[in-house]
């Protein structure tokens, strides 16, 4: 009986109320952690923290993949006009992924292609990888394009809004379509 009678202050109104209590009787103060307060927000929060755990698996695994791989890279940097792949742009690309994802990946997953469209972002994702989106006619969804270590100075030029083509290999849709080991032409 003694654990029921301990007490503590509200935090808001210091008032006296039950230890453990989810809600104040004085002033009326939700008192249970924020993330079970808001349980939205940690719904996304969650979502957001697996898709950046599930890309850094991914780019660990190309770095362990097949000797392919390193030979491509190597061709775009000493030759990038003549390496070329399927021409698209960043809008009809997105409309094949948003009108049927599993005939898309059919089509361009695991291809390399040459996409042509208008910068909405420059920036580094969270293993400091240099990266371009390209516009869609979806507001949330684009082309996000990952830089090869050579394109980086190219990067550092663009401004929102230029028109570009990047060519890379199409690793499917999360959220973004993401193109790997892509080169600004």
């Amino acid at each position: 009986m003694s654990e029921q009678q301990k007490t503590t202050k509200c935090p808001k109104c210091q008032e006296e109320i039950i230890a453990g209590a989810q809600k104040c009787k004085h002033c009326g103060s939700d008192l249970r952690v924020w993330w079970k307060r808001h349980k939205i927000l940690t719904g996304i929060g969650i979502f957001f923290v697996l898709v950046i755990i599930s890309a850094a698996f991914s780019s660990g695994d190309k770095e362990n993949g097949a000797s392919s791989a390193p030979e491509q890279a190597q061709t775009t940097k000493e030759t990038p006009v003549k390496l070329s792949g399927i021409k698209i742009s960043a809008s009809q690309l997105y409309a094949a992924y948003t009108a049927n994802e599993i005939k898309a990946d059919d089509m361009y997953k695991n291809k390399i292609l040459e996409v042509s469209g208008s910068v909405t972002s420059i920036g580094k994702d969270i293993m400091d990888n240099p990266y371009v989106v390209l516009k869609t006619s979806d507001l949330l969804g684009g082309i996000q394009c990952m830089l090869t270590d050579e394109e980086k100075s190219k990067a550092g030029k663009l401004s929102k809004g230029n028109l570009i083509t990047v060519v890379g290999k199409n690793t499917g849709k999360m959220m973004n379509i993401l193109l790997d080991e892509c080169s600004i032409k």
